[in-house]
C-alpha cells in the first residue's frame, strides 16, 4: 500500500503560488512473481485513490 500525504504549504509568500498538493492519495496494490528455468515473471497491479482535503483540515494563516 503506497500513501502519499498532503503536505507542503497551500499558498507560496504573497498567495503568488501553489507549492502543496490538496489531495491524500491512496495506492492499493497487487504484486505476483512466477519463477522458472531462470525466467522471471513479474505482475504488479496498482490503482489510485484520491482524497480532497477537507477546507476544515486544511491550516489557516
Amino acid at each position: 500500500m503506497g500513501m502519499y500525504i498532503p503536505t507542503g504549504t497551500l499558498q507560496g509568500p504573497a498567495g503568488l503560488s501553489n507549492v502543496g498538493d490538496p489531495w491524500w492519495t491512496f495506492q492499493p496494490n497487487l504484486a505476483f512473481s512466477y519463477l522458472k528455468d531462470g525466467w522471471n515473471l513479474t505482475v504488479n497491479v496498482f490503482d489510485e485513490r484520491y482524497r480532497q482535503v477537507n477546507e476544515l483540515e486544511r491550516p489557516r494563516g
